[in-house]
């Protein structure tokens, strides 16, 4: 498993003249090392749409930030494991709906392993 600090420095926040750091729970910071490894682009993305999408393209807002799953069998099968303490899609969709993201399926396609997005009105176009 990969290790990452669990706490961000607040750039311009200062208090009694030192920087204040804020934790970031563990599933965010492997979220976001995972998101920005070009290695598993073809496994999962970051996507900010240009326009407004219909739900059946995933449903992502105009210049909101989403995460695409391209293919779920092979972040269960090859990536989760490495990053977290399981390897179960489930536990991984249940974590990003405990962060407030969205489910959004392309396509129309429904079923555990199929393509989809997560959207979140909180996040912005970097993830």
């Amino acid at each position: 498993r990969h290790a990452l600090p669990t706490s961000i420095l607040l750039p311009n926040a200062q208090a009694f003249g030192e920087a204040v750091t804020h934790p970031v729970p563990e599933f965010l910071c492997h979220l976001f090392t995972m998101l920005t490894d070009p290695q598993l682009s073809d496994i999962m993305s970051w996507s900010v749409p240009v326009e407004n999408e219909s739900n059946i393209m995933g449903g992502g807002k105009k210049g909101i930030g989403k995460i695409v799953v391209h293919n779920p069998e092979r972040l269960q099968s090859e990536v989760l494991g490495k990053y977290y303490r399981h390897s179960c899609y489930a536990s991984f969709q249940r974590q990003l709906n405990y962060f407030g993201f969205k489910k959004r399926l392309h396509g129309g396609k429904k079923g555990k392993l199929s393509p989809c997005s997560y959207v979140h009105d909180g996040v912005g176009d970097e993830p």
